[in-house]
């Protein structure tokens, strides 16, 4: 396991788990993905698909060209406000 542990310290993986733990902690995972904003999600999507292969000033230059609608803006600022 130390390597799975070091693999997490260096930025290699987001995180280790055993095996049998697997599932529990990518449902929760989805779960968390989930609860954000379904148009800041469908933007990270296109961003992220479009961006596959390009570097990284190509893929900042998508990003800052592009134009998503996203109209719970002002929501979502709320929420993480109440969590402080």
């Amino acid at each position: 396991m130390p390597w799975k542990r070091r693999a997490e310290r260096i930025g290699l993986v987001n995180m280790a788990v055993p095996g049998e733990k697997l599932a529990a902690t990518v449902r929760e995972l989805a779960g968390k993905i989930l609860g954000n904003s379904r148009e800041a999600l469908a933007a990270y999507k296109y961003l992220y698909n479009r961006s596959q292969g390009d570097r990284l000033a190509a893929g900042l230059k998508l990003e800052a060209e592009s134009d998503f609608t996203i109209t719970d803006t002002e929501e979502r600022i709320s929420q993480f406000r109440k969590k402080d």
